[in-house]
């Protein structure tokens, strides 16, 4: 007889058997550890007995194989491969006789030969799958991978989607682990997530980490780093790293770790993301390497120098400074440049009105070309400080200088700033101007005249009407067919459209009628139109008619868009059983959108059939895998709807499984450091929203607003001094708190914040210094402009806060007061300081009219509750 056959029924005959002769149940993991350490056993029987053990075991051992294998002596490591031998090739106890011959003849084929066996092993569908993954596997050459799953590739990516749906986890496992051959890095992801909702990621590493250790298999890398990143072990992920040099992921690991000092010292060596002075000064300043951080600043800052005047790009060094807390620096820099933007805007953010002014006037008389712009942006500005004469003043001097300029971005950008500034009268008079009067010729050349026209018109729209930019040009198209009126009458009447104003038997027929004109337009234009209907009923409080054009666009255009806003509207209405059929329909549609399937579990669960709701969410968190834009919609969608904890885990799971650096992940810090804030864990909330906004250093990357340079950074620094200051770190805190004033000079909520702390310390001089320091900023921008009501209201609730010089703390607060009486904050505020005064009735007055005029604000209930209780010494709940 054969050696090797002598061996297979030897090895048959030590197989557990039952009573019935059958073989007995798969061993536990403590036999399949014990049967390992018995593969080193002295005795012969005993190592035999163990590997037959082990085989018979199959997939069940796998893992703990591979981790074995590791540091095993060379007798058990003999034993070991030979067992992993096999199931590297698919081959297991149970494995079919003919899936045995397919596996044969396909270690003896060509590479043609190979594809043709491993299509007709994977038209077996779930039983073949495994054995096709393994055999892809087996390959050392990635390219030759990528040839064998070429002749299947669509048909897997098919299949996903309808094994998820299935939940066939088995048969999704296999496929997923097939697409890896793909060597794209999303198929990566995707078995990540898998791994990581299936709680098998530490079964999994084993395989991986043996794959990884032979030379030549970089995607064993890869897939190892992602695995320990999806499981939260970012020092794992990074260690693999280091290890195989793989140096952009080593990269992104660092910065997802915050290691600043890693970062730091490794600055000569970051690829060209982040290979820039501006992100190299931001590893040395936070990983606190002063030298080296004052050297790339200086590096900035004469990169500049080299720069000729009015250079378009200066603001580039000059991001990068404000973001490494440089805002001196980056003004001087800003000061060369053409625009005066930025630099007013900030100055302006920093209660510096006279500077910023100064600014304006410099650029006037540097460049014709910037009086318009900066007349504009001066306006903006004296609107905020209550100069209402000068705002009439420079107005008129604009609009003169419109009237016969070609400049329409100019002319449209004065629409928004008017808006913007509260001057609502004049911003509707000058769109109005602007739409009677069209495009200039040149406007958007290459259009045809149709399309310009309408670009034009939406461009000054949205400035007027910003929250109801996917609408409005639809609204204005409908209402001028309509109506046949001066543009300034149609503005009106969409200002009382869009403020709910049109209600009754007038609201139905204008609804019907712009129901009836969206039907003429094509599918996507009208779900847009009728969601905008529906919109309108929904400001003028009319269930009924919002759901009943909702359900127009579901039934006329049906995308998932309208299921997804049908299924929201009744879910807000509470309407769980009509919510879950809406949703259910859309299901059906859309079966692989996970919002659409959530909800309708959501629905379901709140309608009163848990079980079934419950386990459609969970399905739901399957459907996006790796897809980290899908997720990101889903933890929107969630957190739209109250759900704070499903959404917080659907963001860190981006965080373990998205792409690097995307914008979903930039999106998930920035969603994570508010849950983080509102639990008052502002170290962690720091920490969020550092790796959030440090990514605009990147070149491209910039804010909508201008003054957002030093609010952003101000906000981290803030943050983290709560954070020390929590945890009993006073000089830490302090430290932050002064890089707070360096950007805002005029926060109050840092003397709000330490100034207690310091009394409570016996640092009453120090507590006064700050106090004074703050105070004294608004002292001077109300003396200077004495209609800023914002400035009065700041000194008044600094003082109420810090509960010092009230008496000047009560003048400022009763002034803004008297300038907007019907501001809430401002009320807020005086009663406060009253409060404080030991003026209890007054207070409570005052209070009680905040409430007529935001009854919803719960803010204003607490404190009116606080009053009543009476003890000024209580601190505010905010």
């Amino acid at each position: 007889m054969p050696r090797l056959l002598v061996r297979a029924v030897f090895i048959a005959l030590l197989l557990p058997l039952g009573a019935d002769g059958q073989q007995t149940a798969l061993p536990s993991k403590e036999d399949i550890a014990k049967a390992i350490r018995e593969l080193a056993s002295p005795r012969f029987a005993t190592r035999e007995r163990a590997v037959a053990s082990l085989w018979h075991t199959g997939r069940a051992a796998e893992a703990a194989l591979y981790e074995a294998r590791a540091g095993a002596e060379l007798e058990a490591a003999r034993r070991i491969d030979g067992i992993l031998e096999k199931f590297k090739w698919g081959i297991y106890p149970d494995t079919p006789a003919d899936v045995l011959a397919s596996i044969a003849k396909y270690r003896a084929a060509a590479l043609d030969g190979r594809q043709r066996i491993l299509k007709e092993l994977f038209d077996r569908g779930a039983a073949g799958y495994p054995v096709v993954a393994r055999l892809i596997a087996v390959e050392d050459n990635e390219g030759i991978r990528q040839q064998l799953f070429q002749p299947f590739r669509k048909a897997v990516e098919l299949l996903i989607p309808d094994l998820l749906q299935k939940r066939a986890h088995g048969p999704l496992e296999d496929v997923l682990r097939m697409r890896l051959a793909g060597a794209v890095e999303s198929a990566v992801r995707d078995l990540a997530v898998y791994l990581l909702l299936t709680d098998r990621i530490d079964e999994a590493l084993p395989h991986y980490r043996a794959r990884a250790a032979r030379p030549g298999d970089p995607q064993a890398t890869l897939i190892l780093a992602y695995l320990y990143r999806a499981k939260g072990d970012l020092a794992g992920a990074r260690a693999v790293a280091e290890k195989t040099g793989n140096l952009p992921l080593l990269q992104t690991l660092l910065y997802e770790q915050g290691d600043w000092k890693a970062l730091s010292q490794r600055s000569d060596k970051l690829g060209e993301r982040d290979g820039g002075d501006e992100f190299k000064a931001a590893y040395h300043r936070l990983a606190g390497r002063t030298e080296a951080f004052e050297q790339i600043v200086a590096a900035l800052v004469k990169a500049a120098e080299r720069k000729p005047d009015n250079d378009g790009t200066l603001w580039w060094e000059a991001k990068a400074l404000f973001l490494n807390d440089r805002p001196r620096e980056a003004l001087t820099v800003l000061a060369r440049g053409p625009d005066p933007g930025m630099a007013f805007s900030v100055l302006c953010a920093q209660q510096r009105f006279r500077e910023a002014f100064e600014v304006l006037d410099r650029a006037k008389g540097r460049d014709a070309k910037q009086v318009l712009r900066a007349e504009m942006l001066r306006l903006k500005a004296l609107q905020r400080l209550g100069e209402k004469e000068e705002v009439a003043k420079v107005l008129a001097a604009v609009e003169k200088q419109l009237e016969g300029s070609r400049d329409s971005d100019r002319a449209t950008e004065l629409v928004r700033i008017l808006q913007q500034s509260g001057l609502e009268e004049p911003a509707y008079r000058h769109a109005a101007a602007l739409l009677d009067r069209g495009p200039p010729a040149d406007f958007h050349k290459g259009m045809k005249n149709a399309g310009s026209a309408e670009t034009y018109a939406s461009s000054i729209l949205g400035g007027l009407f910003p929250d109801q930019t996917a609408h409005v040009r639809h609204w204005w198209a409908f209402l001028r067919d309509k109506q046949k009126e001066a543009s300034l009458v149609t503005l009106g009447r969409l200002r009382d459209l869009f403020a709910g104003k049109v209600k009754g038997d007038a609201l139905a027929d204008l609804l019907a009628g712009a129901a009836k004109a969206a039907g003429k337009l094509p599918p996507e234009e009208r779900e847009s139109w009728l969601d905008g209907v529906a919109a309108v009923a929904d400001k003028a409080s009319d269930t009924g008619l919002a759901r009943k054009y909702l359900e127009e666009a579901v039934a006329s255009v049906g995308n998932a868009a309208s299921f997804r806003k049908l299924g929201d509207h009744l879910i807000e209405k509470k309407l769980w059983k009509d919510a879950a059929e809406v949703l259910e329909r859309g299901v059906q549609k859309y079966p692989a959108d996970a919002v659409l399937r959530y909800l309708g579990g959501l629905a379901l669960a709140r309608g009163g059939r848990e079980k079934e709701g419950r386990e459609r969410m969970e399905l739901a968190r399957w459907l996006p895998l790796g897809e980290d834009d899908r997720r990101g919609d889903l933890a929107a969608a969630l957190h739209k709807h109250g759900l704070a904890d499903e959404a917080r885990r659907e963001f860190e799971m981006i965080l373990k499984t998205g792409r690097p650096n995307s914008w979903h992940t930039g999106e998930a810090w920035r969603r994570l450091h508010n849950y983080a804030a509102q639990a008052k864990d502002y170290l962690r909330a720091a920490a969020c929203w550092e790796r959030f906004y440090l990514r605009v250093l990147e070149a491209g990357s910039m804010f909508v607003e201008d003054e957002a340079y030093v609010l952003v950074p101000h906000r981290a620094h803030w943050l983290r001094a709560r954070g020390l200051l929590a945890a009993k770190d006073l000089g830490g805190a302090w430290k932050e708190a002064q890089i707070c004033l360096t950007l805002l000079p005029g926060n109050a909520d840092v003397p709000i914040l330490f100034v207690p702390e310091l009394v409570k310390r016996g640092q009453k001089e120090r507590a006064d210094e700050l106090f004074t320091k703050v105070a004294d900023i608004y002292e001077r921008v109300s003396k200077d402009y004495p209609r800023d009501a914002a400035a009065h209201n700041s000194l008044g609730w600094l003082a109420a806060r810090c509960r010092r010089q009230l008496d000047r703390g009560l003048a400022h607060a009763r002034k803004a007061v008297e300038l907007e009486p019907a501001n809430a904050g401002y009320l807020d505020t005086l009663a406060e300081v009253h409060f404080q005064r030991g003026d209890q009735a007054e207070a409570i007055r005052l209070m009680r009219r905040c409430l007529e005029l935001t009854p919803d604000r719960d803010y204003y209930q607490r404190q009116l509750k606080r009053f009543q209780a009476g003890d000024p010494l209580t601190e505010v709940i905010e």
